[in-house]
């Protein structure tokens, strides 16, 4: 992930370009499967199969949210921002005291 993420960042100002460059390494990751992987990848005009650049960032960004979402994927100092009640049990509250004894 932080590899595509790192891929995305570097044409971020590259303006409207279709494909990524030939050559670039565009780097796989678990949400480019299934439906995804025949939209990612096109056949330009001239045969080859390249990488369409505006829907691998999108997949790209999806897998970012749901790797957030379930905590694959840490943000340094994120953890001042959360709710510590949502990382709890749901049977905290009634299980504390066994704990405490």
């Amino acid at each position: 992930m932080i590899e595509a993420l790192a891929l995305v960042a570097r044409y971020a100002n590259a303006g409207n370009t279709t494909y990524y460059p030939l050559g670039e390494t565009v780097p796989v990751h678990k949400a480019m499967g299934g439906d995804w992987a025949e939209v990612v990848h096109r056949t330009d005009k001239r045969g080859r199969r390249r990488a369409v650049r505006m829907v691998y960032e999108v997949v790209a960004f999806q897998a970012l949210r749901d790797q957030l979402k379930c905590k694959e994927i840490w943000v340094a100092g994120a953890d001042k921002w959360r709710d510590p009640d949502e990382d709890l049990p749901q049977s905290f509250e009634a299980r504390r005291a066994e704990k405490r004894a």
